[in-house]
């Protein structure tokens, strides 16, 4: 899990965050380290959730987001005149890329991979409860 931005929060909400001390900061985040760590033995699919979110978080934030702002800004000529063009090619071939990543991420990232992980998260759900003495294991004959 991207615990970074938990740990960066905590440390803000504590108000350390801007602290030199990095021993501090370090001491700060073991409460979150143990809600994490408990919830992980807790839940031992905590990965397949976190595919899930990845699955529509990353392609949102990364590509969608910022190819749909690209596409918003340039899309008429006026802002595009006193600005230049990222490829060598032209507007037009940029504004094709940026619309050509948001349809791939859709239907690639947001459409099958969720689907794949969707698919996976019920089969790991069957079956599993918290705190299981034996996580994955053949079922007994």
């Amino acid at each position: 899990m991207y615990s970074l931005a938990l740990y960066a929060t905590w440390e803000k909400i504590v108000r350390i965050h801007d602290s030199p001390s990095y021993v501090k900061r370090t001491l700060s985040r073991i409460p979150v380290f143990l809600a994490l760590w408990i919830t992980a033995l807790a839940f031992p699919f905590f990965s397949a959730i976190n595919k899930l979110l990845d699955a529509i978080l990353v392609s949102w934030n990364f590509f969608i987001i910022p190819c749909a702002a690209y596409i918003a800004v340039f899309w008429l000529p006026q802002p595009r005149r006193g600005s230049k063009s990222l490829s060598r090619l032209g507007w037009a071939v940029d504004l094709s890329v940026c619309l050509g990543t948001i349809l791939w991420m859709l239907v690639m990232q947001c459409g099958l991979g969720l689907w794949g992980n969707v698919h996976t998260f019920v089969k790991v759900l069957e079956g599993t409860r918290p705190f299981p003495k034996c996580y994955r294991c053949a079922p007994p004959k």
